[in-house]
């Protein structure tokens, strides 16, 4: 796509100076013509107008070529980017079926999962079309995780089960939340770094709160009330 855009570019500018060379010309060869008093309503005066045009009909085949090579060229792209957009529909359509069925587990406890990647998921699937369905590295992760990073908080107190347990953590590498959002998240890609489940989960609890409550004592006296009281 980047080789045609530099190609249209360059046929552009071929177009628009052969363009403005060949109006000089034609105002040159008048403005001859007048002055030499050859532009006359006869059959010489007539002879000696193509006479003149002829002598630059190199310029003139040129331009005419150039200038049909980009019109064919715009309609060509055209026609491209619009096979591409529906191609790119269709893979939508098989990719948001194969999210839609995992979400039907993963939303499970997450509320806001479903929203979330209801919202998100355009811009989701846009970042793994561009890059072939594959995160090859902790830096593609990156830039892709990027698109859901600021609502990993949200989706993490709107948990069902850290409202129940009171947003008590066991421990700094504990989330209510996360096991579902990796399995919506890794479900979009077809192809991964062996390393991506451990770089998610560094990602993910980078973003929870610091100021959350870390203490196992309470969070196993919350764990047995829960189990004592189930909802």
């Amino acid at each position: 796509m980047k080789k045609m855009k530099i190609l249209n570019t360059v046929i552009f500018v071929f177009v628009i100076t052969a363009l403005f060379s060949t109006a000089f010309v034609v105002v040159l060869i008048n403005y001859k013509l007048w002055n030499e008093s050859h532009l006359l309503l006869s059959a010489d005066g007539f002879m000696n107008y193509l006479k003149a045009y002829g002598d630059f009909k190199d310029l003139f085949v040129v331009t005419v070529a150039a200038t049909a090579a980009y019109v064919g060229l715009q309609s060509l792209q055209e026609t491209v980017q619009s096979n591409c957009e529906r191609l790119k529909q269709e893979r939508f359509n098989e990719w948001k079926v194969k999210m839609e069925i995992r979400l039907l587990d993963a939303e499970k406890g997450n509320p806001r999962l479903r929203l979330i990647f209801m919202e998100l998921r355009t811009k989701f699937f846009d970042w793994l079309y561009e890059h072939d369905f594959r995160i090859g590295s902790k830096q593609d992760l990156a830039l892709c995780f990027a698109i859901f990073s600021h609502l990993v908080q949200t989706l993490e107190s709107q948990n069902n089960s850290a409202i129940k347990m009171g947003e008590i953590y066991p421990n700094e590498g504990y989330s209510y939340s996360y096991d579902g959002f990796r399995f919506m998240f890794l479900g979009g890609p077809n192809d991964t770094y062996p390393e991506i489940e451990t770089d998610l989960n560094k990602f993910y609890l980078e973003l929870l709160p610091s100021n959350r409550i870390i203490d196992q004592a309470a969070f196993n006296v919350a764990r047995n009330n829960s189990f004592s009281n189930p909802v």
